[in-house]
């Protein structure tokens, strides 16, 4: 019977969950930059941003009697 080594959480890819190297954080660089990429969260904000501002616009002309 053979021993199996034991893995740990923090040996598998925090993008993927792939295995990685002992030596590496991420299994590829792909995963590594896609991790790290936080331009959705920006565009995210913005969205919302934007939304809040049209919910705003709809209020205060409801308030004046526009619509």
């Amino acid at each position: 019977m053979a021993i199996q080594k034991r893995t740990h959480v923090c040996n598998y890819c925090l993008t993927c969950s792939d295995p990685i190297p002992p030596d590496k954080d991420f299994c590829s660089e792909g995963c590594e930059n896609d991790f790290y990429d936080d331009s959705h969260l920006a565009r995210e904000e913005d969205e919302a941003m934007l939304e809040q501002e049209e919910l705003y616009r709809e209020e205060m002309k409801m308030k004046s009697g526009v619509l």
